[in-house]
Parts: C-alpha cells; structure tokens; sequence
C-alpha cells in the first residue's frame, strides 16, 4: 500500500509539472512589454527539452500544444532547450543500447 501511494504521489506531480510549465507558443512577443514576467529562461527551456518527447506527440495530435515556447529569452533558452533534449537522449540511451546478459 505504501508503494502505491508513493507511486501516486509521483505520478501527479509529474503530470503537474508537465502541465504547469508546457510551452505556450500562442502569446505574441508584443504583449510582454518590457518586463520579464512572461519570459521563458535558461531553466524553462532545459525543462521543455526533457519533455519534448511527451510534447511532441502531443503536438502533432492537438492544435493547442507546443514543443518550443514563443515567448523566450533568446539564446539562454535555446541552451536549455537544447541541453534537455541532450540530457534526455543520454538517459534513455542506456535503455535502448544496453546488451544484457543471460
């Protein structure tokens, strides 16, 4: 039981942090001004780079999602965005590359 709580747990807030920070991509650049409230930085972007792979799919099926935010700071988000998709290729390397042994 505690397990399953746990995994519960983990699963709505991985839902909750794939949801909270998805990439807008519909706000035009015109509507921030000149405050960065609305714009998606170094760490934002690192995050879209992770879930690109759950964005992606998502993007080609529903009109509303985005795999790159519009509203962004330039290169330090495309750093991170870049860095995200690295970072998730290298972790899902070993699952697919790896030769196991009987």
């Amino acid at each position: 039981m505690k397990v399953l709580f746990t995994m519960t747990v983990l699963a709505i807030s991985f839902f909750y942090l794939l949801s909270t920070y998805a990439p807008g991509g519909v706000a035009p650049v015109a509507d921030v001004g000149n405050s960065d409230d609305g714009i998606a930085g170094f760490w934002i972007g690192l995050l879209h780079g992770v879930f690109i792979f759950v964005y992606f799919p998502l993007s080609l099926v529903f009109d509303g999602v985005a795999i790159y935010e519009v509203n962004n700071s330039g290169s330090l988000y495309d750093i991170g965005f870049f860095s995200g998709i690295v970072y998730i290729g290298i972790a899902f390397s070993g699952v697919f590359f790896s030769v196991y042994e009987s």
